[in-house]
């Protein structure tokens, strides 16, 4: 009856599931405005490469870490301290 995620840590946990329910509001989306298209299968196992093997076919500048977590993780704490402060007490 809802959205389940787990993660080695509270970072990666809350990452997956807004992921998930970004992912799930955009194929209601996709799906109500008629025919959805899917793309290619090369383009389908390209992205599939790209979440689950990490250091592939990384170029100069590229992150090495595919979910981007570390970095999406700090920006979300810089805007919750902006927003509330004193919410570690």
């Amino acid at each position: 009856h809802g959205l389940l995620t787990t993660g080695r840590s509270v970072a990666e946990a809350f990452l997956r599931m807004y992921y998930l329910e970004k992912a799930c509001e955009i194929q209601l989306a996709a799906q109500s405005a008629g025919q959805v298209i899917l793309p290619s299968a090369e383009v389908c196992a390209h992205t599939e490469r790209q979440f689950n093997e990490p250091g592939w076919g990384l170029k100069q500048g590229e992150l090495a870490d595919p979910d981007a977590l570390q970095l999406a993780w700090q920006a979300l704490l810089r805007m919750l301290e902006r927003v509330a402060p004193g919410y570690r007490n």
